[in-house]
């Protein structure tokens, strides 16, 4: 499957509300708890949360007033960080990452705000040719979580799904039914899009800025029924 930059922002918004927070590790609900350092998923991706990176739109300090800092979820496939505000940091004896949501939000703070997704080198045109038959997706909606601990997601495409055959889009088909686990799926890229898109709104807060993926397997398991 090739997933568009829409696509691929729901994927990990969605895994930054299950486990990016060290919240989600006091809590005992993230896919991280025990498994810093280890390697989960492919060594072709890269992801941290970046408030100042210049094709986002930058934001210095939280809503504590601390200034924000690079964090880290994963670095070439390996666990390594989750995002902190002053009551986390306390809790886990460590500095606040800057990363305090507003009052409004506090039960879900602290939270990534401007995720970033680490570039490839593949074009479009590869990306495609490497799908000898398989399924481009350009987004998902309604996405919820089913399993925190192993990342696991249900969610629906939409906006366009097409049939790929020896690389080239065939013809469109229906809407489909995902449910799978976010780190299987980022431990089976293949390519990495080299342009990156900003995307906003959907299941992360703030927005997120993604490449294009190419995935060995992902698991749809149904039609979306038409009213």
């Amino acid at each position: 499957v090739v997933l568009e930059e829409p696509a691929v922002a729901t994927l990990i918004g969605m895994l930054s509300s299950m486990g990016f927070s060290a919240r989600a590790v006091l809590e005992n609900r993230s896919f991280f708890c025990s498994r810093f350092g280890q390697k989960m998923v492919s060594e072709l991706v890269t992801i941290y949360d970046d408030a100042l990176h210049p094709q986002t739109i930058p934001m210095p300090f939280d809503f504590e007033g601390v200034p924000k800092t690079k964090v880290y979820f994963f670095r070439n496939g390996v666990a390594e960080g989750v995002v902190h505000d002053s009551r986390t940091a306390k809790l886990m004896g460590t500095k606040s990452t800057g990363h305090a949501l507003p009052p409004s939000a506090a039960g879900w703070s602290p939270m990534p705000t401007h995720l970033v997704m680490e570039p490839g080198e593949a074009s479009e045109e590869e990306l495609l040719s490497g799908l000898s038959r398989g399924l481009l997706v350009t987004r998902f909606h309604y996405a919820r979580t089913v399993d925190p601990m192993r990342g696991i997601m249900t969610m629906m495409t939409r906006d366009g799904t097409f049939l790929v055959e020896e690389g080239k889009i065939v013809a469109a088909v229906e809407d489909l039914r995902v449910t799978e686990s976010g780190l299987r799926a980022l431990s089976l890229v293949q390519a990495v899009g080299k342009e990156l898109s900003l995307i906003t709104g959907g299941e992360a807060f703030g927005a997120t800025l993604v490449p294009k993926l190419r995935i060995e397997k992902f698991a749809f398991t149904g039609r979306t029924e038409r009213i």
